[in-house]
């Protein structure tokens, strides 16, 4: 194994997300002093009201689970997975970006739900084993105390349970889930029955002493409140029964003097307390679905009132109710959006110290209020979020930062001002599910399901062209634009690989940007009968005098075939075949063209990175360090100056960024904490890197100044080395002054000419005049005898 071995750099961290609010779940955002605290894999990001956002926490190597602000706004409690095999955890951090403490919760365990109780002095979550069964994993209610981090009780809770809130007066927790609702104490081991409990947690355990005395979790029952859409065996006398799933508790709230309001998912609403003898309960029933609650003495500058206000979410609006009769103040009605009107307020969030309100909506939007109520305006909103992202490209040659993106149902244009973030620009939605994106300055080639490959003009709103004039028999895999520049005024070239083992490419003509026309594409070439599915297609696009050369890269699962073409005349040749086997075991997974020096970069699933010349040798490979725990999966994708070339790893590894200006040299690891890898990944201008995944999650990650500075100048004392070397005044064998040194020595003799040495032989076969000009290395050698096009002499 000749392979040189490069090491894996230590995790950078993002340092923005551009849809904070991608995971649609209300256990996954908070509010802050005026700001949204939100999760983005294993990253805690939060974004102020100007759209400013600050990495607070991250990246961590699991992703981050749940969230929960403290009552007094200064500890924020997080849960880890246990992605990898590694125990989960709880994480307390302060709000001066510190990590106070870190809570483990067993070995193939992650806390699904957290929460604050007893004035912030508890916390607990709802911690599930993980396993590989389709069917719900048993679940555990742990509580720790606050600050000692001392673990202090922990009991079996059942399964799919849907929230947990804790008492702000005492150690009390309630659990919603398909059994109903269960009221936990905290309470002496020497002490028995629910009341006595209740009223020990009231009294002995506000005091904080939760350590001093060995404590367990007692778990109740509690009782069905009265007027409750009744079960097939429910009823004042069986308050433990399950409930019907279509109208099981989705959401609890905790109120002052141990007031309780629980939500049903048909919209009943419940007003109880931990001792019914205290207070009647309350039933209301709000005539539409109901997914979250919450609880604050005053909403958005209103004054507060004794018994608080109760934030309601439902479909289409959020309701404001007073806390002490359930009657209805502010009805709040939501912006209609990508999914229509009626916008499901899925979670809500509420800082109890400023009053505040976010709301969450199904389109995975978001809308701050602050302001009095009287208006139903919202403060600030962010956009829905796109999920299930697949891919992301930037549009070549162009001043602004422009992205396109593309889910199975839409295709996406991003777009930024000068020192901006991007935002989405316009959406276009093909009438079959797309498989496969390409981007050039003008166009955008879309590959669908049914085997079309479709044009978009990238510059007038994704604008749809038409299909081109052929199609293939399967599903569109990948899609590679040749380089092209909008001044040529020359025909673009396009390659479109399929499942079907097919190739095609295309010519497209260009008029001007108000021209574009599918219409004048024609068919270049079709190859057929592959070894398997071509999975992945880069193209390099040579003009010449009168002809052109187009270079191209192939991957099947096996097989990485290198060809050179010649369009000249109307017909195109293949000049030259090269193919290059995985290994045993391993796949191709990846391949693009670096278009200013004419080379090819390759990944194979084994950790190698390959480089090809123009004649389609492999001049430069190098191996991943890591072992068996690391693999690249692709994609590949290298920035638009060919400096910068970014390998998606396996799992949670991240992205690998490498200099391949010169020999490749690993540059950082981009972490995020994801659990899968991203689907896309694209260097920006400015050293700037985009990655999406299938959740709806998009990273961008600066390239770091210290590593790219250091390897300037490393390139440029090598080539100060290069042209002061002795080789180049003695005309010596470079293998004496060192490897890989190349110098240029002259030749003695009449008629002698000057060629170049480089630290290893030049590949070929030897013969009597030299090597022989068209020759390549055994097993790489050209499938034909004409001579091709990169071996002429000019």
């Amino acid at each position: 194994d000749t392979a040189a071995e490069i090491p894996l750099p230590g995790p950078l961290g993002p340092s923005a997300s551009l849809q904070p609010q991608a995971l649609a779940s209300r256990h996954c955002f908070a509010a802050g002093h005026g700001s949204l605290l939100s999760i983005s894999g294993g990253s805690l990001f939060e974004t102020n009201l100007e759209g400013h956002q600050q990495l607070q926490l991250g990246p961590r190597p699991r992703p981050l689970t749940c969230l929960a602000n403290s009552p007094c706004g200064k500890w924020w409690a997080m849960g880890e997975s246990c992605f990898g095999g590694r125990s989960g955890q709880v994480i307390i951090m302060s709000s001066e970006k510190e990590v106070a403490a870190s809570l483990p919760v067993g070995v193939r365990r992650s806390a699904r739900h957290v929460c604050w109780a007893a004035n912030g002095e508890l916390v607990a979550a709802i911690v599930e084993f993980e396993s590989e069964q389709v069917v719900a994993a048993d679940q555990q209610l742990m509580v720790w105390s606050w600050p000692s981090g001392e673990r202090l009780a922990s009991s079996s809770c059942g399964r799919g349970t849907q929230d947990v809130a804790g008492s702000p007066d005492g150690a009390v927790l309630l659990s919603v889930g398909p059994s109903g609702a269960k009221l936990w104490t905290l309470m002496r081991s020497d002490s028995t029955g629910a009341k006595a409990a209740v009223k020990a947690s009231a009294s002995s355990f506000a005091s904080g002493s939760f350590g001093a005395l060995p404590l367990r979790l007692v778990g109740r029952a509690l009782p069905a409140l009265p007027g409750a859409l009744p079960g097939p065996k429910t009823g004042p006398n069986a308050p433990g029964l399950r409930r019907r799933p279509e109208d099981a508790l989705v959401a609890v709230a905790w109120g002052l003097e141990s007031c309780l309001f629980l939500a049903t998912r048909q919209g009943g609403l419940g007003l109880t307390s931990c001792d019914s003898q205290q207070k009647a309960p309350i039933w209301r029933d709000m005539g539409r679905r109901a997914f979250s609650l919450a609880w604050c003495r005053g909403f958005a500058g209103q004054p507060e009132r004794a018994a608080g206000m109760l934030a309601c979410g439902l479909s289409g609006r959020v309701d404001i109710l007073d806390a002490a009769d359930m009657t209805t103040l502010w009805k709040i009605e939501a912006a209609g959006g990508r999914l229509g009107p009626q916008l499901d307020a899925v979670g809500l969030a509420c800082n109890p110290l400023l009053g505040s309100l976010w709301v969450l909506y199904a389109d995975r939007s978001l809308s701050y209020f602050s302001e009095p109520l009287v208006s139903r305006d919202a403060c600030w909103t962010l956009p829905g979020a796109i999920s299930d992202l697949r891919s992301a490209q930037g549009l070549p040659g162009h001043v602004l930062t422009k992205v396109v993106t593309y889910s199975p149902t839409s295709i996406q244009l991003w777009s930024s001002q000068l020192q901006g973030d991007l935002r989405l620009e316009a959406q276009s939605e093909p009438a079959h599910e797309l498989s496969a994106v390409a981007v050039s300055p003008w166009l955008v080639a879309c590959g669908l399901s049914n085997g079309e490959v479709r044009l978009f003009a990238a510059l007038h709103g994704l604008s749809e062209l038409g299909p081109l004039p052929m199609r293939h028999g399967a599903e569109v895999l990948s899609l590679s634009f040749g380089h092209w520049k909008p001044a040529s005024l020359r025909p673009i070239i396009l390659a479109s690989v399929s499942s079907d083992r097919s190739i095609l490419v295309f010519s497209i003509e260009v008029q001007g940007e108000s021209g574009l026309n599918s219409s004048q594409a024609s068919l270049l070439l079709h190859l057929q009968h592959h070894s398997g599915p071509v999975h992945h297609v880069s193209l390099l696009a040579s003009p010449g005098v009168g002809s052109e050369v187009f270079r191209m890269v192939v991957c099947t699962a096996d097989q990485l075939i290198w060809r050179e073409l010649e369009y000249k005349h109307g017909f195109t040749t293949v000049h030259k075949c090269a193919r290059q086997q995985a290994c045993r075991g391993s796949r191709w997974v990846g391949a693009c063209a670096d278009t200013q020096r004419g080379i090819f970069f390759a990944a194979c699933s084994n950790r190698r990175l390959l480089q090809l010349d123009p004649a389609g040798r492999r001049v430069q490979e190098v191996r991943v360090a890591g072992g068996n725990s690391v693999e690249i999966v692709g994609p590949l994708h290298l920035s638009n100056d060919g400096r910068y070339l970014a390998v998606v790893l396996k799992g949670a590894a991240g992205i690998l960024l490498c200099d391949v200006a010169g020999p490749m040299s690993p540059l950082a690891r981009l972490a995020a904490g994801q659990a899968e890898p991203c689907t896309g990944v694209t260097v920006l201008p400015g050293h700037r890197i985009l990655a999406c995944w299938s959740d709806g999650t998009l990273l961008s990650w600066q390239a770091p100044e210290k590593q790219v500075e250091r390897r300037r100048s490393q390139d440029g004392e090598e080539s100060a080395r290069r042209y002061t070397s002795p080789a180049v005044g003695t005309g010596t064998r470079p293998r004496i002054t060192g490897k890989g040194v190349v110098a240029m020595a002259a030749v003695s003799g009449p008629g002698s000419v000057t060629r170049p040495f480089s630290g290893s032989p030049p590949r070929g076969r030897r013969s009597g005049k030299g090597i022989s000009r068209g020759q390549v290395a055994p097993g790489l050698g050209p499938q034909g005898r004409d001579v091709p096009y990169s071996a002429r002499r000019q």
